[in-house]
């Protein structure tokens, strides 16, 4: 699949164009860009912090450290295990419950995919008349579709009763406890994974995280613009952001080869008229970015763990006994 998309990719493109653009491409741009996508993981690691906070006190460098290396995991091996080696990582090194971490795991994912679908709906606002028809048209109508609900689920979680949440919380952990002791377990650990969300103001502070992130991200991109050296306006880049990450959820090679770059250049020559040699030179730019300096610090992160991916892909990260908790940072 990803062999197809990469030929459709550069289908009647000029290659030599393309190769031009990139050697015309202005480097000192690309410094800030990398910047700030590296803040936007420093804040992704302090929303995981807050909601690790009711069953574990984990600094946010660390936790910023082992995001690096599931995003490195993810853009090497398919399958989307990086998220799974974060689990292991942090079980090995803080002694943090998997399945506790993992509903961490699942709220960010959650968590992002209404950020994302709200910045795009954003988009579409400032830009309908670009992003009204085709493929981008019907994107926009589903992210704000997904931003309804997503809005409609945190006014619930905000106006219910903690006592009632806690009740329905227990209940569900007693009944799996009759089913099965060890199924028990599990599910109170889960259980401690969505605690953060039952106090208003950790849940509003991952909600603004959540958004943060995606906007850091999203400076990344005015970077490579102006390392491209062409204009758009800024909704532009933003939901080009969006597809591009959205694509990464279809399955694919590892580091989402073709998934991205096809979406992200359709998105700027179709509905923002760059040209086919901007956008692609574009795009590959801003693919390298977000992919090259996160494999090379999360392999240094992992020979310090003393990690590989063999071992990682098998959930082998025995060797180590726990170290204490530390405190939050």
């Amino acid at each position: 699949m990803s062999l197809g998309l990469l030929v459709l990719f550069f289908w009647n493109q000029d290659v030599g164009q393309i190769w031009s653009g990139l050697l015309e491409v202005r480097p000192l741009w690309i410094v800030p860009g990398i910047v700030v996508y590296f803040f936007g993981i420093w804040l992704r690691a302090v929303r995981w912090r807050l909601l690790m906070l009711p069953f574990a006190q984990v600094p946010s460098m660390r936790l910023a450290g082992v995001i690096l290396i599931g995003f490195t995991v993810n853009n090497i091996v398919p399958l989307r295990i990086g998220e799974l080696a974060r689990t292991f990582v942090l079980r090995r090194s803080h002694g943090v419950p998997i399945p506790a971490t993992l509903a961490t795991i699942l709220i960010e994912r959650v968590l992002d995919m209404v950020a994302l679908s709200a910045l795009m709906a954003l988009a579409f606002i400032f830009e309908r008349e670009r992003m009204l028809t085709g493929w981008i048209g019907a994107a926009s109508y589903f992210c704000a579709a997904v931003t309804a609900g997503g809005v409609a689920g945190l006014a619930v979680l905000l106006l219910i009763p903690r006592r009632l949440l806690d009740a329905l919380l227990d209940f569900g952990t007693r009944l799996a406890t009759r089913v099965h002791r060890r199924l028990g377990e599990v599910v109170a650990s889960c259980v401690d994974g969505v605690r953060a969300l039952e106090d208003p103001r950790s849940l509003l502070g991952v909600v603004v995280l959540s958004v943060a992130c995606w906007l850091a991200e999203a400076g990344t991109y005015v970077f490579m613009m102006y390392a491209v050296g062409f204009q758009m306006s800024m909704w532009g880049l933003v939901a080009g952001m969006v597809v591009a990450n959205l694509a990464t959820a279809i399955p694919s090679s590892p580091g989402y080869v073709g998934t991205f770059d096809v979406l992200l250049k359709s998105l700027l020559t179709d509905a923002f008229a760059v040209p086919d040699a901007t956008a692609a030179v574009f795009t590959l730019l801003a693919h390298a970015v977000l992919f090259i300096p996160v494999v090379v610090a999360g392999l240094v992160l992992l020979s310090r763990e003393d990690l590989s991916f063999h071992a990682l892909a098998r959930g082998r990260v025995e060797g180590r006994e726990p170290v204490s908790q530390q405190p939050a940072s």
